[in-house]
C-alpha cells in the first residue's frame, strides 16, 4: 500500500521511538492508532497487544485494544468477550489511577464498555453503559452520537466503525518543565 508523505513521516517517528525504546508502550500505542486510524487493523492489532504485554496496567492501550475487539469491520479481528474483560479492566485500571479526571475521559472509556457489550449481544446492558456515558457528553454532538448508540443498541445492533472510538491517547509521561 502507497501512503502518503504524512502517514510516512508518522510511520517513521514512530518507528525511530520503538527502535530506540522497544519497551516504549506508549509509543506502540500511538503507533497501534495510528495503523487503526489508516484501517489497517492487522498491524494495529499487533501495536495494542505489544503495548498492553509491555504494560499489562496501561488503562489507554486496554480501552484502544477493546475498541479494535468490538468494533471493527472486519470481523477477523472482533472478539466481544476479549473486548468486554479489555474494556472492564481499562475502566477499573484508569479510576484506580486516577486518570479519569475529565468528562470526555469518562465517556471514551464507557463508550467503549458498551461497544463491548453490545459485541457480545448484551444489547440492553450496553445501553445502560451508553445512557451512563451521555452523563459525560459536553457538546451536543457528543450527546446526539451517545443517543443515536442508545438507540442502536436498543435495535439489537452492534457498533462498527472504521477508525475506532478514540481518535486520541493521553501520555502518562509528565508535561516538560
Amino acid at each position: 500500500m502507497l501512503f502518503d508523505e504524512k502517514t510516512r513521516r508518522v510511520v517513521r517517528r514512530f518507528e525511530a521511538t520503538i527502535a530506540r525504546d522497544p519497551g516504549d508502550a506508549e509509543a506502540h500505542l500511538g503507533m497501534g492508532l495510528w495503523w487503526h486510524w489508516s484501517e489497517m487493523y492487522a498491524k494495529a492489532s499487533t501495536r495494542f497487544d505489544r503495548a498492553v504485554e509491555l504494560d499489562p496496567g496501561f488503562a489507554w492501550a486496554l480501552r484502544a485494544r477493546a475498541g479494535l475487539l468490538a468494533t471493527c469491520p472486519d470481523p477477523a479481528y472482533r472478539d466481544g468477550e476479549a473486548a468486554v474483560r479489555d474494556a472492564a479492566a481499562a475502566i477499573a485500571r484508569a479510576r484506580a489511577t486516577r486518570e479519569l479526571t475529565i468528562n470526555w475521559k469518562h465517556r471514551m472509556f464507557l463508550e467503549t464498555l458498551a461497544a463491548a457489550l453490545a459485541e457480545l449481544g448484551d444489547f440492553e446492558a450496553a445501553a445502560e453503559v451508553e445512557r451512563e456515558a451521555l452523563r459525560y457528553c459536553i457538546t451536543r454532538i457528543n450527546e446526539e452520537t451517545a443517543q443515536a448508540r442508545i438507540a442502536q443498541f436498543q435495535r439489537g445492533e452492534r457498533l462498527r466503525l472504521d477508525q475506532g472510538l478514540g481518535r486520541s491517547s493521553v501520555s502518562r509521561r509528565p508535561a516538560a518543565e
